[in-house]
C-alpha cells in the first residue's frame, strides 16, 4: 500500500522512429484503460525516454554487420540507463537476436530490459492461441539460420510461414519501408500478403518484418 515508485520507460527504437512512437502511444493506451475514471491525464502517464539508434537499419544485413550492430544497440541501452530508464524495451524482431546481450547489459545498470519475442510468446500462450502465422524476413522466420530471438517461442504450436515468393514479397517490403516508410503502396503490398500466405484456418498473424 501506499505511493508507488514511478519506473521510467526506455524505448530503444530505429530511426524513423515509427516503431517507437508507436510503442509510447499503446502504454498510454493501456495506462488510460486500466486507469479508467481515475486517469488524471498527463500526471498519470509514465514518463518515457526513446533512444534513436540509425545504425539498426543494417539490421537487414545482419550476418556480416553483426558486431557493429551489437556495439551500437548496447551503447543505446547504456544511453537509456543513463536517462534513467528502468524499464527498457525495443520495439523490433530481427535485432532481437541480441536481446540476451541487452538483457545482461540492462541488469548491469539496475534495469530491466523487456524481450520482444518472450512478452509475444507469454501473450499467446496465456490468450489460448496455439496457431499462428509468422511473417518477416528470413533471419526472424527461418529457425535454422541461427537469428531468430523466435525460435522457441512458439514451441508446441502449429506455425505456417510464407512461402518462398511470399518471403521474397517481405524482403522486397522492408527495404522499400526503409527507403520511403509506409506508403500507400506498402500498404497495398503488405494487403496483398496477408491474402495469399495466410491460411483461412489461421486466425492469429504475428508480424515479425524487422
Amino acid at each position: 500500500w501506499g505511493v508507488r515508485e514511478a519506473k521510467t520507460i526506455g524505448i530503444l527504437t530505429g530511426n524513423p522512429c515509427d516503431s517507437g512512437l508507436e510503442l509510447c502511444v499503446a502504454i498510454n493506451t493501456e495506462l488510460r484503460r486500466r486507469l479508467g475514471a481515475n486517469s488524471l491525464g498527463d500526471v498519470y502517464m509514465a514518463r518515457i525516454v526513446m533512444v534513436s539508434t540509425p545504425q539498426i537499419g543494417i539490421s537487414m544485413e545482419m550476418d556480416r554487420r553483426e558486431n557493429p550492430l551489437r556495439k551500437a544497440l548496447l551503447q543505446a541501452v547504456d544511453d537509456l540507463c543513463e536517462a534513467g530508464a528502468h524499464i527498457l524495451a525495443h520495439p523490433a524482431n530481427t535485432t532481437q537476436f541480441f536481446a540476451p546481450d541487452m538483457q545482461a547489459r540492462a541488469s548491469q545498470k539496475g534495469a530491466r530490459f523487456i524481450s520482444v519475442a518472450e512478452a509475444t510468446s507469454e501473450y499467446l500462450r496465456a490468450n489460448g492461441v496455439n496457431e499462428i502465422v509468422l511473417l518477416g524476413t528470413g533471419y526472424v522466420t527461418d529457425f535454422s539460420l541461427g537469428w531468430s530471438a523466435y525460435r522457441n517461442a512458439f514451441d508446441g504450436m502449429v506455425v505456417h510461414r510464407a512461402s518462398p515468393h511470399g518471403l521474397e514479397k517481405i524482403h522486397n517490403l522492408a527495404y522499400e519501408v526503409q527507403q520511403s516508410g509506409p506508403t500507400p503502396k506498402c500498404l497495398n503490398w503488405m494487403r496483398d500478403l496477408l491474402d495469399r500466405e495466410v491460411p483461412p484456418s489461421c486466425k492469429h498473424v504475428v508480424l515479425a518484418m524487422t
